[in-house]
């Protein structure tokens, strides 16, 4: 005699379709971030810094997890080689609507990073709703991104400053450097 085991209708072929609704939001979140880096990290770009390497989603033991972090290298020369020393840290938090909770996650970043900056769809920032001033005076940035025409509109770009942390600043410096030498970039 067989047995019909009865499936429930909710479950779906992809996994990703099993898991409630506002995780597939994620994937959205992804996307903007993979076309906005694409765009920061292109040769046309002229805001790109040179000799760079860019990283996504990095754990940053403390501060969160930084959604695209950039870092830029400076020549130096010693006797007859040249070799690149870490030189500045961007930090990019990117969110499709919620600007409070970037802001914050941003404001984290700013221990360990020279420059840290939200990055929002440019059609959700209106200057109404969210106040510029207030990004103005913690020192971080507020870029808004058009996916679909690939421009970054800079609303706010923060002046360089010191890492609040300096040892913080090392440490992901480190972090990054060890999964360099051991994986691709980006």
């Amino acid at each position: 005699m067989e047995t019909i085991v009865n499936i429930p209708r909710f479950i779906k072929n992809n996994p990703r379709k099993n898991l409630p609704n506002y995780t597939s939001r994620k994937l959205g979140e992804s996307n903007f971030l993979l076309s906005f880096a694409r765009h920061f990290l292109s040769e046309n770009n002229k805001s790109r810094p040179a000799n760079v390497l860019a990283f996504r989603e990095i754990p940053a033991n403390g501060y969160g997890i930084v959604d695209f972090l950039v870092m830029s290298f400076k020549k130096q020369k010693q006797t007859n080689k040249i070799y690149y020393r870490p030189h500045t840290i961007y930090s990019f938090e990117i969110k499709l609507k919620d600007w409070r909770k970037a802001l914050s996650q941003a404001y984290r970043y700013k221990y360990f990073s020279h420059y840290s900056i939200v990055v929002l769809p440019d059609k959700r920032i209106n200057s109404s709703t969210i106040p510029i001033d207030t990004f103005k005076s913690l020192n971080i940035g507020l870029w808004g991104y058009d996916k679909e025409n690939k421009t970054i509109i800079k609303y706010f770009t923060p002046k360089k400053s010191k890492p609040l942390h300096s040892i913080a600043s090392e440490k992901i410096t480190n972090q990054i450097m060890k999964k360099f030498k051991s994986q691709p970039i980006f």
